[in-house]
């Protein structure tokens, strides 16, 4: 039987930079998630932001990244990326919630999402954010870890 266990989360941050976003392009770099341990359960993803924004945003996760694709550039994975989707994570404005005048969203997922070792992403917009000079984007992922 595996065991899992609750382990330290993934942090990445991101600096979108200051041009305004369009519906469906990609917020930051490409993301790699290290886990430790390799393998496990995604659980929840929370987002925060120090520009107030509270945008909506799809997390889509991969095993592994065939096109890598720009900030700001539209969102346009091929079959070989959709091949080793693990699945994506939606957050909507309405999961936001305002701490101390900044905007961050929790939300668990209602089915958990295995992963086995280094995992990447994009976060999407489908809005339409515009960014302040310095300002960042945090994406914390939840894990189980198998122990």
């Amino acid at each position: 039987m595996v065991k899992y266990i609750d382990t330290q989360p993934i942090d990445i941050e991101i600096i979108p930079g200051t041009t305004t976003f369009t519906a469906n392009d990609v917020v930051g770099p490409a993301l790699t998630f290290t886990p430790i341990p390799k393998k496990g359960l995604i659980t929840a993803v929370s987002v925060s932001d120090d520009d107030n924004e509270g945008a909506p945003y799809v997390l889509w996760l991969f095993d592994t990244l065939t096109t890598i694709i720009a900030n700001n550039d539209p969102f346009a994975p091929v079959k070989a990326d959709l091949i080793v989707l693990m699945g994506r994570v939606t957050i909507l404005e309405s999961n936001y919630v305002t701490v101390n005048s900044l905007k961050t969203a929790y939300v668990t997922l209602s089915r958990v999402m295995p992963f086995n070792n280094t995992f990447q992403g994009y976060l999407v917009t489908p809005g339409t954010p515009a960014f302040a000079v310095d300002k960042t984007v945090n994406i914390r992922i939840h894990i189980l870890g198998e122990i």
